[in-house]
Parts: C-alpha cells; sequence; structure tokens
C-alpha cells in the first residue's frame, strides 16, 4: 500500500509528537490534516511482511517481543537480536523500526553535537562491573568498572576495580595516564564522593586529596553538573558500548580473579581501539596518535597517596589522628588545622596553607611525636587555665588524687600530662567510677609508678566491683638477707645428691 504524499518534514514531525504520546487525533489537529493520513502514515507498512508463501500474515505476529525487549534492557543488541529472532527476508531496518517505534517507543530528541579540542579534556566515571569468583572465600566477588575516554579520538582505557574509593579511584587514573603517555589538562569527572566532597550546580568543593593528586599532575578538573549525564557524554557512550560488546561476549565466561579479568579487558581494548570507526574512516588509536603529541608530559615520580583531614588543638598542644597524638606550636590552641597525612609524613597546615608541625607518621596507636619547642614556657603552661582547674578538682575528689595530678604536673612539660589528667578526671565525673575508687588507683599508680589511664581506670573499677580489694604493696625485704637464686639451686642440688647417696 502506497504512503500519503506527505514531506519528510512532516513525517519527522508525526514521529516527533508520537514519541511525546500524542493520540492521532492530537496529531492530525496539531499539523491540520485528517486523522486518516496520520493513521495510515503510522501504520506499519505491508512491505515488512514475510514473502507470499506466507500469506498476509505479518512477521512481527509471531514474535515474543517481551522476551525480546527484556534482552534489549540486559544490552543486547539490535542486531544480534535480529539475527536470532528476525524471519527470512525480514530485514534489519525492518526489524529495528518496529522494535523501536511500536514497542519500545523510543523518543525523539533534538541534541547539538559537540566539537572536542584534540587532546584538551578526558572524561572519567564508573559503572557496575563484572563478578568473580573468589576461591579461597566460595564467595561471588562484585566489581565496578572504571572507564575513561578522550573525546576527540574516543579512545577508551577501562579497568575493573574492587571499590569506588579514593585510593582505588587514584590509582586508576594513575595506570590511565601512563597507558596514554602523557596528561590532559582537564579532566571531566561525575559527582563521585572520591572527586567532589560537596555536589553543587555552579560551585562544587572538591575532595582536598583529589584535588591534591591533580595538582601533582598538573591538570584541572571540572566536575558535571548533577543530573546532566551529557556533560560526560563521550563517557556514557563508552560505557555503553562496552556494556553491549565486552559485557555480552563475557556473559558465558567464569573468572576466578580481579587480575584475569583485567587481562581479558586489556585485549579487548586493543582490538576495539584499532577498530575502524565508519565516521571518521579511521580507527581510535589512529585519530590519538594526532592528539598524543599534544598531552601535557607525565611528571617524574608518582603521587604518594596523602589523606587530609580537619583536627582541632587541644589544650596539649597536641592534635589528634589515628588515636595518635602529634605536636603543634601552642599559638594554635583551640583552633582547627588542615592536617596531610600520607604513609610516612604527618604535616599540619593553618589557615593560610602554611606548614607549622611536620611529623614522621606514628605507626601503632598510642603513641606520641613531641617537639618540644612547640610549647610555651614552663611558667606558662603552670598558669594555663585548664592545668590549674586540674588541680583544684583533684583537691576536691580526694588527697590521693591530688597528689597523683600534682606529681604529673610537676615536670618540664606539664602540658604534655594534661591529656592524661583530664582523662582520669572525667573518670569520676561521668560517673564511671567512684571517689573512693579513684583515690585507691591513684594510691596505686603512685606506688608502682605506673601512670597509664588505662590501668588507673582498671584499678578504679576493680575497687568498686569488689568494694573491699586487696591492697598490694610493694614488697620490702630485709637489706642484712640476701637470697641468691643460683646459690639456692645448688644448694638443692647438692641436697638432693646426698640423699641419693644414702637412699641408693
Amino acid at each position: 500500500m502506497a504512503r500519503s504524499g506527505l514531506t519528510r518534514a512532516m513525517k519527522d514531525q508525526i514521529k516527533v509528537l508520537q514519541a511525546q504520546g500524542k493520540t492521532i487525533s492530537a496529531i492530525a489537529l496539531a499539523l491540520k490534516m485528517s486523522r486518516n493520513t496520520v493513521r495510515k502514515y503510522l501504520k506499519p507498512p505491508e512491505t515488512d511482511t514475510v514473502s507470499a508463501a506466507r500469506g498476509s500474515v505479518h512477521w512481527y505476529d509471531g514474535l515474543n517481543w517481551p522476551d525480546i525487549i527484556h534482552l534489549v534492557g540486559r544490552g543486547v543488541t539490535i542486531k544480534q537480536l535480529h539475527a536470532d529472532f528476525a524471519p527470512d527476508g525480514v530485514t534489519y531496518w525492518a526489524f529495528r523500526r518496529y522494535l523501536l517505534t511500536i514497542h519500545t517507543k523510543a523518543k525523539i530528541s533534538i541534541s547539538v553535537r559537540q566539537e572536542h579540542e584534540p587532546g584538551k579534556t578526558i572524561q572519567l566515571d564508573y559503572t557496575h562491573g563484572l563478578t568473580f569468583h573468589d576461591a579461597a572465600t566460595g564467595q561471588e566477588v562484585k566489581t565496578h568498572l572504571f572507564c575513561a575516554v578522550l573525546p576527540f579520538s574516543s579512545k577508551i582505557y577501562a579497568d575493573f576495580v574492587l571499590d569506588q574509593k579514593i585510593p582505588s579511584f587514584l590509582a586508576s587514573q594513575e595506570r590511565m595516564w601512563r597507558s596514554l603517555g602523557g596528561i590532559t589538562p582537564y579532566v571531566v569527572i561525575d559527582n563521585l564522593k572520591a572527586g567532589v566532597k560537596r555536589a553543587h550546580l555552579y560551585d562544587p568543593d572538591l575532595n582536598p586529596t583529589y584535588c591534591d593528586f591533580a595538582n601533582h599532575y598538573g591538570f584541572a578538573v571540572l566536575p558535571a553538573r548533577p543530573y546532566h549525564p551529557k556533560d560526560k557524554a563521550a563517557v556514557e557512550a563508552a560505557i555503553g558500548v562496552l556494556q553491549r560488546t565486552f559485557y555480552q561476549q563475557m556473559r558465558e565466561r567464569r573468572f576466578y580473579s580481579l587480575a584475569d579479568m583485567n587481562d581479558e579487558l586489556a585485549r579487548f581494548l586493543v582490538g576495539f581501539n584499532a577498530q575502524i570507526m565508519k565516521d571518521h574512516d579511521a580507527s581510535r588509536d589512529q585519530r590519538f596518535a594526532a592528539e598524543k603529541a599534544l598531552l601535557l608530559p607525565l611528571p617524574a615520580a608518582t603521587y604518594d597517596l596523602a589523606e587530609w583531614r580537619d583536627a582541632k588543638v587541644h589544650p596539649d598542644c597536641c592534635i589528634q589522628i589515628q588515636r595518635n597524638l602529634y605536636s603543634v606550636p601552642h599559638v594554635y590552641v583551640g583552633q582547627t588545622v588542615r592536617v596531610k597525612v600520607t604513609a610516612a609524613v604527618v604535616t599540619v597546615y593553618d589557615q593560610n596553607h602554611d606548614a607549622v608541625a611536620i611529623h614522621r607518621r606514628l605507626t601503632r596507636p598510642g603513641q606520641t611525636s613531641i617537639n618540644e619547642g612547640h610549647y610555651p614556657e614552663h611558667k606558662m603552661q603552670i598558669s594555663r587555665y585548664e592545668i590549674q582547674q586540674c588541680r583544684r578538682r583533684a583537691r576536691e575528689i580526694g588527697s590521693r588524687t591530688s597528689e597523683l595530678v600534682e606529681y604529673l604536673f610537676n615536670d618540664a612539660r606539664p602540658l604534655r600530662h594534661l591529656r592524661r589528667a583530664q582523662g582520669m578526671l572525667r573518670l569520676f565525673d561521668r560517673a564511671a567510677v567512684s571517689a573512693a575508687g579513684l583515690e585507691y588507683a591513684a594510691a596505686q599508680a603512685l606506688t608502682f609508678r605506673r601512670f597509664r589511664l588505662a590501668y588507673i581506670e582498671d584499678c578504679a573499677r576493680n575497687f568498686d566491683q569488689n568494694k573491699n580489694p586487696r591492697v598490694i604493696q610493694a614488697p620490702i625485704r630485709d637489706p642484712g638477707e640476701i637470697f641468691l637464686h643460683n646459690e639456692q639451686r645448688e644448694t638443692e642440688s647438692d641436697r638432693t645428691i646426698k640423699e641419693a647417696d644414702f637412699f641408693p
């Protein structure tokens, strides 16, 4: 049956209005044509029927379209579906047209094609990855796919990772830069937590660690706008390509390690980037060769992963990082400072981004790194309000507690013991131990010269639980009585020999 004599532009308008959900009557009214004309154009063409051997039955009547649409959702390409399901004699375009216009009702949208400068930007994003079987645990481990694409050449780099945390995020980018052999001046990323601390339409806050990483490699970060996927359309398209090709090829493959998955993906990308693109009559590798010379050079050293934190300077002139204490100049007491933590060094910065303290990173919890020059003079330390307050509170609790606090503060650097004294007194203030228990614990600490807070707390709790604990005192010996262990053992040995002589 012949089509009505509609122009190409009018046919496109009918498609657009149909994709928007308009009824035949609404389309006819909007375009000022009869409903029959619209209905005739939207009716599937009779040329899409199978050969006369099948009579007037349409080819699409006998297909299981719900299953076909489900496979489309899983990423199977229309070309593969046509090969698997279309009857003989039905062209790919007839199959595709019916699938899109009748069943999926794909929306037709108008977009402006973006032009990208060679070697200028690279776009990054994550999506769900494949799974592998962990032989050690017997469980299936989920992965994430890190994907990057150069918009000009469409060259793709990708690898599988176990998470999207910042160490993995930065490690993937380091491998990416080394693989490309250079750096683009700009990097477009999605608003993932490893890259963006706070998403905002106009003024997003970058993750400080990622900002430091970008400064090391010499590129600027351009976060995409929230809910604007077209800001990173190139990497969105690249992810879709990998899901429709590599994922489908590997759908029956079982992996046993992350390394095997990445090796297989790397082999696939070598062939994929070498394929000729019809739009450009050149491969991705060929187009990348033209822009590689425009990339910035790689730095000589790799990035030393650093974690940035905010910390408040305690009255004892220390900050706490991962259960360890690091001293800071006393003029910053009460202020919040920025701390850069690497594998080997802890660096403290003030609000003007000037380094005010540098320490070797402590590896075991409970350690302290002190620079004596960070403390004020002794008289100034003794006069501090916090120390005077601890002394007054200790006297209110009892004489032994006061004696212990005075002993701690009778040091060349009293502020070094402030935190311990405060922790001891807070045991009583928050009713964790009684006054009698704290008095007992203070006496034990002074007796055995053990001043760690954990020991004092254990002694006080033991007293409160037992109510009448056994008082432990240091042993007192008479200086006139000398006991030598070796001499006693020799005496016993001699006695044994003598007894053996008399009792054979």
